[in-house]
């Protein structure tokens, strides 16, 4: 592995891992992706890090991962001396440094609807989502790990939050234009989950805005490439 290699530190399964991941797959960038270390001590010191600036293993919560992020979250993008934390900043930069498709739209208009779409996903739409998928085995370490997704509809935040983008996607292939870009990618992998439950799967289904966006998506290579139970960087 050379030393410029990308590494990206965070579970494949963390949504905002998902989306950088699909940004540096659109890239048809090298990249190697590093799962931080949690769990009993013999299982963090049987994996090293791969990166040149932590020497020993990183683990949830500990010193070496708040060098690297200092709220201790995920992900972190680590390329040559550039050390990124936070999903929108680590995507920007790979769309900037990699050749390949843009994935932020040149028109000021649509490159506004980019951004405003990935504050509607952070601010409203993981929120809503994510907070009503429930863990049974009560592990919350990444909040999106779960073998048991289910949906409960009864709540009014999450009907409407896919009714919000189903309209968006009444005016445009895409979130923000007639090509894919970040904001697609920070949306994606939220309602992957919700497809995951068959309520989820129908409720999606039932917006043919929405139902042929997601289609589309799955259908792309950064999202097969990316995908939780089989994707690898």
């Amino acid at each position: 592995m050379s030393a410029s290699t990308p590494i990206l530190y965070g579970a494949p399964q963390s949504t905002y891992v998902r989306t950088a991941r699909m940004a540096l797959e659109a890239k048809r960038a090298t990249y190697v992706n590093e799962s931080l270390l949690f769990g009993d001590p013999d299982q963090q010191a049987s994996m090293r890090v791969q990166s040149e600036f932590v020497a020993e293993p990183i683990a949830m919560g500990s010193e070496a991962h708040r060098r690297l992020h200092p709220f201790c979250k995920i992900p972190i993008l680590c390329h040559g001396d550039v050390v990124l934390c936070e999903t929108l900043a680590i995507a920007t930069y790979v769309d900037q440094v990699f050749p390949g498709q843009r994935l932020q739209p040149e028109s000021p208009v649509e490159k506004a609807y980019m951004l405003q779409w990935i504050s509607h996903c952070v601010d409203y739409v993981y929120t809503a989502f994510i907070t009503q998928v429930r863990n049974p085995t009560d592990t919350a370490l990444v909040p999106e790990l779960t073998a048991d997704v289910y949906v409960p509809f009864a709540k009014p935040s999450l009907p409407y939050a896919l009714s919000v983008i189903d309209s968006a996607l009444a005016e445009r292939a895409f979130l923000a234009g007639a090509e894919v870009s970040i904001a697609d990618y920070f949306v994606f992998p939220i309602t992957y989950y919700i497809a995951q439950s068959p309520q989820g799967q129908s409720s999606i289904d039932a917006l043919a805005n929405l139902s042929a966006w997601y289609k589309r998506l799955s259908e792309s290579p950064e999202a097969k490439a990316t995908e939780p139970s089989t994707g690898s960087g």
